[in-house]
């Protein structure tokens, strides 16, 4: 491997970890004044040129990252140095060609998009988030080759800088336009809003274009290892063989954002509500609620993204006991992430929508009717992590499609019950979130099916899932409780809302330690884990 380090699987999920977290961190200060500058209609507007975008994204990155990330590690750990950089340069090759396409198709499809979605005024923002694509391809084939050497600093780094320059240009140009067309244009502010993304995503690939540049001398010389390489039509087969059914069931993902926007604005005016109501509705849904449901699976993301090489190499040499102990610990980490994070955004979704967004009397009362809508969503967050994580686990065992049968199978559930429970005017906006729910619940369920069918791995229950489960329930009811009792002692200060959050946290480590959770693997796993592991041995908090 030369001089380039190689960190742990849970080392290398850290430094992601972190990364996501300034990420998200960044977009939380981003989308608060982006909203409040672009309101529940605007948002719409950008959301849905998001949407397309994140589609897009989908196909054209998901399983070529996989694909790279996977092969090169193989490769490295045979020492085929030579067959290595061929991937590499195979790759990035074949990325470039799909994201020109994708940037095509993009500009071409705006028009018919927007009608078809019932927003025309999304044209402006898929037109100059179109190039992001393309710049995006190149990012992914960076990322993908660092990933196989387990190196997940060029990741974050680039993550980092595509977040700061959605931030600063995005808020800077949208005040900008609001100034020069006003509030009676917010299609086009909702245009340069999103510029800030592809400026960022420019940014990140140039990054990482230099940082290959001027590692390239750490990295093994070819003629250390094995010299022989496969055919080039070999190395791209396979390439598209592992990324094509990853690539498939990634864009259902996207495909869910785009279906909550088509049927709730249509389900909506169903049921009586006036066209810019249920644009409105959406936007606040959208603006509001999804943030804090995918921010948990953020910080669930970089297990998945790490456990891929791990797992692929263990898999290759037939180290089942490895496979099976790097499965364990991901189920148990991911669910320690997880549950804690739907049990207090279901139980105090209000304060924290208070907090974040009542600063009129407008948005207080987008509050009122979104928080609701949230407490509901909540549940998914503990179901699409696991389907994250799982999702990661059969791909990286050579199981790509079996995805794709779990995620179709979600898609049906998700536009078969939204539509329908929409339609019952006691459940009306709730179908969404419900639908939701129904879709993430069947494709885990799924994906578990064929986790324990082909690679015989079943996490134990007890400590994977119900203790993470009986440390949320307890915070939750604490939390809750402290809340209520502040609330009434501050007179509904936001201090309140802080407060509950800290002493949140607080008792979930708690109890997580009280009920032994984690493993003496998990515990070493961690940077100065052997120590860690004596000081909890000793003060008996590990068995």
């Amino acid at each position: 491997m030369g001089n380039i380090k190689k960190q742990t699987f849970l080392q290398g999920a850290l430094i992601l970890m972190i990364a996501n977290l300034l990420v998200k961190i960044i977009g939380a200060v981003f989308r608060i004044p982006i909203y409040m500058i672009l309101k529940g209609e605007g948002y719409a507007n950008y959301q849905d040129a998001y949407y397309l975008y994140a589609l897009f994204f989908a196909i054209s990155t998901a399983g070529l990252p996989v694909a790279i990330s996977r092969m090169i590690a193989v490769a490295n750990r045979e020492k085929k140095y030579a067959e290595e950089k061929k991937i590499f340069r195979l790759a990035l090759i074949s990325f470039i060609m799909v994201g020109a396409v994708g940037t095509t198709a993009m500009i071409l499809g705006a028009r018919i998009y927007s009608n078809g979605i019932l927003n025309p005024d999304a044209y402006f923002g898929i037109l100059v988030l179109a190039p992001t694509l393309f710049f995006v391809c190149i990012t992914s084939a960076f990322r993908g080759y660092f990933q196989g050497r387990h190196n997940m600093f060029p990741t974050a780094v680039s993550e980092i800088i595509e977040a700061l320059c959605k931030l600063v240009i995005g808020i800077a140009a949208a005040l900008y336009a609001l100034k020069v067309y006003g509030p009676e244009r917010l299609d086009i502010v909702a245009a340069f809003a999103v510029s800030g993304l592809t400026v960022g995503v420019a940014g990140g690939a140039l990054y990482l274009f230099l940082k290959y540049i001027f590692t390239k001398h750490d990295v093994t010389n070819i003629h250390d290892g094995n010299t022989d390489t496969r055919r080039s039509r070999d190395i791209t087969r396979e390439i598209i063989t592992i990324s094509l059914p990853i690539m498939i069931s990634s864009s259902f993902v996207s495909l869910s954002g785009m279906i909550d926007s088509y049927i709730m604005k249509l389900r909506l005016t169903d049921l009586g509500e006036l066209p810019e109501i249920a644009k409105k509705i959406y936007g606040d849904y959208s603006g509001m609620a999804m943030p804090f449901f995918s921010l948990p699976n953020t910080l669930v993301v970089p297990f998945a993204v790490t456990i891929i090489p791990v797992i692929a190499e263990a898999f290759n040499e037939k180290n089942l006991n490895s496979v099976k102990s790097t499965i364990e610990s991901t189920f148990r980490v991911s669910s320690m992430v997880a549950m804690p994070c739907a049990f207090g955004i279901a139980c105090m979704s209000k304060p924290i929508l208070n907090l974040i967004f009542a600063k009129s009397e407008e948005s207080t009362l987008a509050v009122e009717t979104t928080a609701p809508m949230l407490s509901v969503l909540a549940i998914a967050i503990i179901f699409v992590s696991m389907m994250t994580v799982t999702n990661s686990m059969l791909q990286a065992q050579k199981q790509e499609w079996k995805t794709i049968i779990s995620m179709l199978c979600g898609m049906v559930v998700k536009i078969v019950s939204s539509y329908f429970l929409m339609g019952i005017p006691l459940i009306g906006k709730y179908g969404t979130p419900i639908g939701t729910c129904l879709c993430y619940m069947t494709i885990m369920s799924i994906n578990f099916y064929f986790l324990a069918k082909y690679t015989k791995v079943v996490p134990p229950i007890g400590r994977t899932f119900v203790k993470p489960f009986m440390s949320s329930a307890i915070m939750a009811i604490c939390t809750i409780t402290v809340y209520m009792l502040l609330n009434n002692l501050l007179n509904g200060s936001k201090i309140a809302v802080l407060i509950a959050l800290v002493f949140a946290v607080v008792i979930y480590f708690t109890f997580i330690i009280i009920f032994k959770t984690l493993t003496r693997e998990d515990v070493l796993l961690l940077p100065k884990g052997a120590q860690l592991y004596e000081v909890m041995k000793k003060k008996k908090l590990i068995n």
